[in-house]
């Protein structure tokens, strides 16, 4: 690390995955802009990340699904200069539902809430990374789409409309993005299972 920790946003920074992700980039000296709802969550998973020694972590709470909630981040993160390095993009992840044909009232829920939702936060991210190539500095997005990337899933219908969705939208991001030096990609887990008591968290790529 360099004498300024480089900083990275995490959104769904509470759930089991993205309490894997902050205390695996925390342990390795980013400070760390956490992102959920539950304001609670995100205070004592701040104080929990704290160590001696390394860079300090903050958090603004948002709801994917609300536009004023996303505007209201959107300020926060620019107002205060921030500079992102990274952003780890998580989705709210959907329910199980064997419906493939789901009512419109349904449809137009699930995309605001966990693809234009996102997709608003990640875009107001982008805006306030400052890449340079020629220096040698680049930022970098992750996208943690799902458990599977291509695979469709019997019980998980409107899921994988959406994870398409987002995979296409990655490659956009990453075609318009790579000449600026913003490197895009995203992530499938794949079916993970440790116990956060006796086992270290997934190492990420």
């Amino acid at each position: 690390m360099s004498e300024t920790s480089k900083v990275v946003l995490v959104t769904g920074a509470t759930g089991g995955i993205g309490s894997a992700v902050c205390l695996r980039l925390a342990n390795s000296g980013y400070s760390l802009i956490l992102a959920a709802r539950d304001i609670s969550k995100l205070q004592a998973a701040c104080a929990a990340l704290e160590r001696p020694g390394l860079p300090s972590h903050r958090w603004i709470s948002v709801d994917m699904s609300s536009d004023a909630s996303i505007a209201s981040f959107s300020h926060e993160l620019a107002t205060d200069g921030t500079v992102l390095d990274g952003v780890v993009l998580m989705p709210p992840q959907m329910r199980p539902t064997g419906d493939c044909q789901p009512p419109a009232d349904m449809w137009r829920q699930l995309f605001q809430s966990n693809f234009i939702g996102p997709l608003e936060l990640l875009k107001s991210a982008i805006s306030t990374m400052r890449p340079d190539p020629s220096q040698g500095r680049r930022a970098k997005i992750v996208i943690i789409s799902a458990i599977t990337s291509v695979q469709a899933l019997g019980n998980y219908a409107t899921s994988n409309v959406l994870r398409c969705a987002w995979l296409a939208q990655a490659k956009t991001l990453a075609f318009a993005m790579g000449e600026r030096g913003i490197h895009v990609n995203t992530l499938s887990l794949g079916g993970t299972l440790w116990h956060r008591s006796t086992c270290a968290p997934p190492r990420l790529a």
